[in-house]
């Protein structure tokens, strides 16, 4: 919106997941490029962010709201998208491109065969509408630091977990440690510039530094 998010976007994203996965459906969703009617142009942070809150939520689709900014002839008063009315690139283009090519492609990758198991909000209060708070358990037994949204997912066919943190914060960094619980022997962090997983130094405790929007995915061995 024209400031912060809309009041009902957990909301939102906690119902459609559970629907999905009740039905065995993958959700996909829409990521707002422009401005219209009391909202605010996105900035890269502000595509990032609802990239990676929408991936901690089991997203296996981002779809762009809208690619092509549309004729202001509809009344909607939109601003331009990552293509102007005239078909030039917009800055949001020129982000979007980089999250999509740099993160959303191999962290994609990782995340779309994975079932979401849940998403819980760390470090924040008070909570979103409808929104989960951390519980701890066997595998995450803590989470200290700045607010954090934690999605864990599940493989078919092996007991590992994926763990998705993602910064809570559109305009500040954060800086977390997440501390891994008693069912945990290793732990393995998911380099997307080279499309591989990298060993994890120090298991027991994930020292986790995010830009605003920014998030990283570990592999949590059993």
């Amino acid at each position: 919106m024209a400031s912060g998010e809309d009041t009902g976007y957990f909301d939102n994203w906690a119902r459609f997941r559970l629907a999905g996965l009740a039905h065995n459906l993958p959700t996909w969703t829409y990521i707002q490029t422009l401005a219209y009617n009391g909202h605010r142009s996105p900035t890269a942070a502000d595509l990032l962010w609802q990239v990676n809150v929408s991936l901690a939520y089991g997203a296996k689709g981002i779809q762009y709201f809208t690619y092509w900014t549309p004729d202001p002839a509809r009344g909607e008063g939109f601003g331009p998208a990552l293509i102007t009315l005239d078909g030039h690139r917009t800055e949001r283009y020129t982000a979007a491109k980089k999250i999509n090519t740099q993160w959303l492609q191999p962290v994609g990758q990782q995340l779309k065969p994975l079932v979401s198991e849940s998403v819980q909000h760390a470090n924040e209060s008070p909570l979103p509408t409808n929104a989960a708070g951390f519980v701890a358990d066997d595998y995450v037994s803590a989470v200290s630091g700045s607010a954090v949204i934690l999605g864990r997912f599940s493989e078919s066919d092996s007991s590992r977990k994926h763990l998705l943190v993602a910064n809570r914060s559109v305009s500040d960094a954060a800086a977390t440690v997440v501390h891994t619980g008693s069912a945990v022997t290793g732990v393995q962090l998911f380099d997307p510039r080279h499309n591989r997983w990298l060993t994890y130094a120090n298991p027991q405790q994930l020292a986790v530094a995010l830009q605003p929007g920014e998030a990283q995915l570990f592999r949590l061995l059993h």
